[in-house]
């Protein structure tokens, strides 16, 4: 039995509240507002709190989990019943104390994320049933200030470890009626011992047994349900014993094993779940994990659920390696810095692929190479749907030895472990589907856009264009679009008066039928004409062909680009105007 005690401190520690007054603040960072109830006048707060369980071993059984809360003041005396509902969605704690956010992510009464207004689903100050679990996971009656109060988790943290449910932690709500309010101490307050405690009890899974070589029964616990049956098998040393429907093969530190298949009488986790014995059989239920494919060429492979493969691990999914660029003079103690670059990124992906048979599992190793070998030109597509379902993807290319081992630890029976270092020369993911700007518009002369307009921006009946129009790019990392102009078009300029950077055709006409494609991306930045010709020598020499792009926030206040799209004269119906780009990220 071992128990992990999670009392993180203001930097690590995941909790905001929600007030009916401030209803467009944020108090991600304050120390006195985690509250619930409601004050004397009728101000109604509530209180969200989440903690990183990561650190629990991997195939532990939770035998309890308590939610540990210090009460440091009361709106009055009197005791009041407080509730941990399990959150049912996500949430920001933000940075804010008592203040509106800006353009970062965070929680307020009105919106789930004031970030982009995403609403709360049921409503300002969310709902019973939407935004956090209609029963409670339990209440305690606070009795007075100066101590902790426990609440019992122990079902919600067997889900989030189980991955049946996600973890967006609690709601901690009170009455709500007359003056019943009561505040906690947050992971911001400044005395370490008064902060939110998440205590885990747990051990790990039970023994797997069997008679001697021949005819042996194993019997092994995975999260408290029973998996057994019977199979002819022989001892094979150290390795593993796997189930996903049947029981495959397992050896227990060169106890007696089993060799083949059973079927499966009971596993606990998902239905189509993953549960591994290692060690002496010690049962691993393994987490759900997102949903991963591999593009490659017209070719889309799951690398996930057990079809044919299981990812067991990844890294490498965060910021890449960030590289400062400094300055230092001759007679200079220390450097001054510059600048950053991000490095290229490295992937490096465990994935276990499992056939009925070893000519099976030869067959999924041959699909595994075939891959992630090296190709010249293209990239192998990693994609990836989150918990969230968000979907983000990364172009990347094989690196160092995709090694298919021989070894007891490596390959057993009708399985195999594999691991794959994968190298992203661009270190930046991205929503895979390509945008196509859509906004409004307001003309400053009587002829121009039709309003209102999507682009591809299509020009009305007159000669001229001039429009300007503000979008919200989503991603947090600069992104360089392709701009596409289709003639006629004389003296063409694309502006962000956001990043005061412009494309300018001052001088030039762009014949009717003819195109310039700006393409603005890192190993490119070149005009050409419809043909493939280069054209940059048409841009004026003030133009930012290296440098024009979509700022994300907080370089662009909440986001927002203004975009202004200028054509002196010369354009028709069959005029356009596109912009076309990928929402970027810096990490998954």
């Amino acid at each position: 039995m071992a128990v992990l005690t999670l009392q993180p401190d203001a930097g690590a520690g995941i909790d905001t509240s929600l007030t009916s007054a401030g209803n467009n603040l944020n108090y991600g960072i304050a120390t006195n507002a985690f509250s619930a109830g409601r004050t004397t006048a009728g101000l109604v707060i509530r209180s969200l709190i989440r903690f990183d369980i990561s650190d629990l071993p991997l195939g532990v059984a939770i035998s309890s989990a308590v939610l540990k809360l210090r009460c440091g003041g009361e709106s009055e005396a009197a005791d009041a019943t407080v509730s941990a509902h399990r959150a049912l969605t996500e949430w920001f704690e933000g940075i804010r104390d008592g203040a509106m956010p800006g353009g970062e992510d965070g929680s307020t009464w009105n919106h789930r994320n004031h970030n982009g207004s995403v609403a709360w689903v049921g409503g300002v100050g969310g709902a019973s049933g939407s935004d956090w679990a209609a029963s409670a996971t339990d209440s305690v009656i606070i009795t007075g200030t100066g101590s902790f109060f426990d609440w019992d988790v122990t079902t919600d943290v067997q889900a989030f470890y189980a991955g049946t449910q996600n973890n967006y932690g609690w709601w901690i709500l009170g009455t709500e009626a007359g003056n019943s309010l009561k505040t906690f101490n947050p992971s911001d307050t400044a005395t370490a011992g008064n902060r939110p405690i998440l205590e885990i009890t747990y051990e790990l899974g039970g023994e797997t047994s069997g008679s001697a070589a021949g005819v042996a029964t194993a019997t092994a616990t995975a999260a408290s349900q029973n998996m057994a049956g019977n199979a002819a098998g022989v001892a094979v040393g150290t390795g593993h014993m796997i189930a996903d429907g049947f029981l495959r093969a397992s050896s227990i530190d060169g106890a007696a094993t089993v060799s083949g298949t059973m079927p499966l009488q009971q596993m606990s986790g998902l239905a189509a779940g993953l549960a591994l014995v290692t060690g002496r059989g010690r049962a691993v239920t393994l987490p759900r994990v997102p949903i991963w494919t591999a593009i490659v060429g017209p070719t889309t492979y799951s690398l996930s659920g057990g079809n044919p493969f299981y990812r067991l691990q990844a890294t490498g999914l965060g910021i890449s390696n960030i590289r400062n660029i400094k300055q230092r003079g001759p007679f200079q103690d220390g450097a001054t810095r510059r600048d950053f670059r991000l490095d290229e990124r490295f992937l490096n992906l465990v994935f276990l692929l499992q056939g009925v048979t070893r000519a099976q599992a030869d067959t999924y190793r041959d699909t595994l190479i075939e891959i992630f070998k090296p190709l010249t030109n293209t990239p192998c597509q990693i994609r990836v749907t989150r918990d969230d379902g968000v979907i983000k993807q990364i172009d990347t290319y094989a690196v160092g030895v995709l090694d298919l081992p021989e070894t007891e630890n490596e390959r057993f029976a009708a399985t195999q472990r594999v691991i794959v270092q994968l190298e992203a020369p661009n270190p930046i993911w991205y929503g895979p589907t390509l945008q196509n700007l859509g906004f409004t518009s307001v003309l400053g002369g009587s002829e121009g856009f039709q309003i209102p307009m999507m682009i591809p921006w299509v020009q009305q009946p007159g000669d001229y264009i001039n429009a300007t129009e503000s979008f919200y790019y989503e991603g947090n990392w600069k992104e360089y679009p392709v701009i596409v102009i289709t003639g006629p078009a004389i003296d063409a300029k694309i502006t962000n008066l956001t990043t005061d950077e412009k494309i300018d055709f001052a001088g030039y006409t762009i014949a009717a039928g003819d195109t310039r494609t700006i393409d603005l991306r890192f190993g490119t930045k070149t005009v050409k004409d419809s043909n493939g010709v280069l054209k940059n020598n048409e841009l004026t020499p003030d133009s930012n062909l290296g440098t024009f792009h979509l700022e994300p926030s907080p370089g662009a206040t909440g986001g927002i680009n203004d975009i202004k799209v200028e054509i002196l004269s010369g354009s028709t119906t069959a005029t356009q105007v596109s912009l076309r780009y990928y929402n970027r990220y810096t990490h998954l």
